[in-house]
Order: C-alpha cells, then sequence, then structure tokens
C-alpha cells in the first residue's frame, strides 16, 4: 500500500531548456546556468519565456517577458532515477493524472480483496 508514495513521487523538475536535446536537471556549466536563465523563470517549474527580443536584467534574465507552457521536463535524480512521474511526465498540467493513477491502483486492489478472498475460501 505504501509503495505508491514511492512510485508516484514526483522528484524535484524543472522544464527542459528549449532546443537544448540533452539538457540535466542539475547545471553541468557556466553556459548550461546562462542558457537556463534566459529561457526558464526561477521561480516556476511549470513554464518557460515566450521567444522573443527581449532586455535582460544583470543576471540574464528577460525583463517583462511572456510565459509560456512547457512541453518537456527534466527531474532531478539524485533520490530517484525513475518514478511514474517522471516517465510519463505528471507535473504541472497532467498532475491530477497521478490521483487518477492512484484510484486504480486501489480500485484494482479493492476488487482483488472480494474476487481472491472469495477464490481463497474454495
Amino acid at each position: 500500500m505504501v509503495v505508491m508514495v514511492f512510485i508516484l513521487n514526483t522528484p524535484k523538475h524543472r522544464c527542459a531548456i528549449p532546443g537544448l536535446v540533452n539538457d540535466t536537471f542539475q547545471v553541468e556549466s557556466p553556459s548550461h546556468q546562462l542558457m537556463l536563465n534566459m529561457t526558464v523563470p526561477h521561480e516556476s517549474s511549470c513554464k518557460v519565456y515566450a521567444p522573443g527580443n527581449y532586455t535582460y536584467d544583470v543576471d540574464n534574465r528577460p525583463v517583462n517577458a511572456t510565459l509560456e507552457s512547457c512541453d518537456r521536463w527534466v527531474y532531478d535524480t539524485t533520490i530517484f532515477t525513475k518514478t511514474v512521474a517522471s516517465q510519463f511526465d505528471l507535473v504541472c498540467e497532467n498532475e491530477t493524472k497521478r490521483s487518477h493513477a492512484t484510484m486504480a491502483f486501489y480500485g484494482g486492489f479493492l476488487v482483488g480483496v472480494f474476487v481472491l478472498g472469495a477464490v481463497s475460501d474454495m
């Protein structure tokens, strides 16, 4: 029963840098940090800066930039290398699907209790 806590754990995540195929959650270099500052807001793990001609502040973050939802995320793998939430991107707009997975698990558990309980008494 407690397995759902570990399987559906949502690790720390952020939007992947658009156009960077091998992006990782951990900052790998100063140039990676620069790209991260220019494309992903520090305060949001579900949004990226929309493409545009912006002016940048001292930390190379766009000033008055518009945000848009991202379609790809990178996850912190220091605790769990893979979880259901990270494999199926059950974050941000898809976070409610985690509760559906839990409901399906416990629904199957409920059916199994009655069916296998009756079978074991035969």
